[in-house]
C-alpha cells in the first residue's frame, strides 16, 4: 500500500474556505477525492467488511511577507493559515460524508469518524514550513496555498 496525495490548490490570500477551492481543481483529484469519499461512506455503512482507510489533511500557507509584521506574527499567520485551511477541508469531508449517509437512507451518524474502526485521520499543519515555490512569483503564491489529502487505502 501506498500513501496516494491529492493536491487542492489555489487559494487566494486569507482564503480557507475549501469549498471554494474544490471546485477549481482539475476533474481527476476532484474524481479521486469522491472515490475517497465513497469509501469512508462505505467504511460507515459496513465497518467490518470494507477494508480500511487512513486520511491526512495537510494544510498549507505561503510566506506571510508583510513588513509591518514581526517574525512571530508572521509565524502565526501561516500557521493559522494553515491550520483553517486543513479544518474546512475536514469539515467538508464530515459534511459530504453525512450526505452520502442520507442517500443510503441512513440518517449521518454522530461522531463516525471517532468510532468507526474501518477509518482513521488526522489534520497536520504545515505552515510555510514546505513551499512549492520558495521565491513564488505572484501567481505561484496560490499554489503555495494548499490542502494536500494523504490517503491509504488497505483492502479487505
Amino acid at each position: 500500500m501506498r500513501t496516494q496525495p491529492i493536491k487542492f490548490a489555489g487559494y487566494g490570500a486569507g482564503q480557507t474556505d475549501f469549498d471554494a477551492v474544490e471546485g477549481l481543481a482539475s476533474p481527476g483529484e476532484r474524481l479521486r477525492l469522491h472515490q475517497v469519499l465513497d469509501r469512508i461512506t462505505q467504511h460507515v455503512l459496513n465497518p467490518a467488511g470494507s477494508g480500511f482507510t487512513s486520511l491526512t489533511i495537510v494544510g498549507h500557507s505561503d510566506r506571510q511577507d508583510l513588513a509591518a509584521m514581526t517574525c512571530d506574527q508572521r509565524r502565526t499567520s501561516e500557521s493559522e493559515a494553515a491550520e483553517n485551511r486543513a479544518s474546512s477541508a475536514w469539515a467538508w469531508v464530515k459534511t459530504q460524508v453525512n450526505g452520502r449517509l442520507v442517500l443510503h437512507g441512513v440518517p449521518a451518524v454522530d461522531e463516525w469518524w471517532e468510532s468507526n474502526p474501518a477509518f482513521t485521520w488526522a489534520l497536520v499543519y504545515a505552515g510555510a514550513g514546505q513551499l512549492e515555490y520558495p521565491q513564488p512569483s505572484s501567481e505561484q503564491r496560490a499554489l503555495n496555498r494548499r490542502v494536500l489529502f494523504l490517503v491509504g487505502v488497505f483492502p479487505a
